[in-house]
């Protein structure tokens, strides 16, 4: 009728995400606070898994495809996690930067390109061949 729900249709205690939004893959949302969350939303927002890993200590944000996600950790760390099977896996990890700056821009994905900004400098990652 066009009002406004005044109560959320489900919540999850334990993803208490606070600089970025969570995402979707393979039916299940993904979110980070301090470890990586993942979430049923078929089951009132249950917690299926956590991912512990010191990357998902800090800010973060996440990037979703179908099957896979990409982290970029406030360290400038990214990751590749798959998001297929039972419980998300780290595939692959790339340190972008030996430098002491935090990465908390969100990076955008142009063809197969990654530009991100670390520290004042923008920058461009190739993703594919």
């Amino acid at each position: 009728d066009g009002t406004l729900h005044t109560e959320p249709d489900a919540q999850n205690e334990d993803l208490k995400p606070d600089s970025h939004t969570p995402v979707e893959s393979q039916g299940r949302i993904y979110g980070i606070w301090n470890d990586l969350y993942e979430l049923d939303p078929a089951a009132e927002l249950k917690t299926r898994n956590a991912l512990k890993d010191d990357a998902f200590t800090g800010y973060g944000c996440l990037i979703a495809s179908t099957n896979r996600l990409l982290a970029l950790t406030i360290e400038g760390e990214l990751l590749l996690i798959s998001t297929e099977g039972d419980a998300p896996k780290i595939r692959s990890r790339l340190s972008l930067t030996d430098d002491n700056v935090q990465v908390m821009s969100h990076p955008a994905i142009v063809g197969k390109s990654l530009f991100l900004r670390i520290g004042s400098t923008l920058s461009c990652l190739q993703l594919g061949q």
